[in-house]
């Protein structure tokens, strides 16, 4: 069975913009949009936060290296066409809902007397 997960957005300049994904596993597709935001400037106030509070940081680097492993175990399940399974001891804590900072995402600068980058 193939699956695939495909990051999808739509591109403005409007705060109100959305990205998502795209799933297909088996041959049905599911679609999943969430309102765009900015995902760096909420990982720096909780980073402050944590360490003006004294607190442990999350996500630490136990998180870090389960999602390297579910990374390096996707491409693996790709590669040899089969699934895999992970499995490891149950965290402390895990993120919650009420841990989340929003953010609007940061608006496209106006670019004066210059050409955007390319890929050439």
């Amino acid at each position: 069975m193939r699956s695939s997960i495909v990051p999808t957005s739509t591109r403005s300049t409007s705060p109100s913009r959305t990205t998502g994904t795209s799933t297909s596993v088996g041959g049905k597709e599911k679609v999943r949009k969430f309102k765009a935001a900015d995902q760096f400037a909420p990982e720096l106030i909780a980073f402050s936060k944590a360490i003006l509070e004294g607190t442990d940081v999350e996500p630490d680097g136990e998180e870090g290296l389960r999602d390297v492993r579910v990374i390096v175990a996707s491409l693996k399940s790709a590669r040899e066409d089969r699934p895999l399974t992970l499995s490891w001891p149950p965290r402390k804590r895990r993120p919650e809902p009420s841990d989340r900072i929003y953010r609007p995402p940061v608006r496209e600068p106006h670019l004066v007397g210059v050409e955007a980058p390319t890929l050439e």
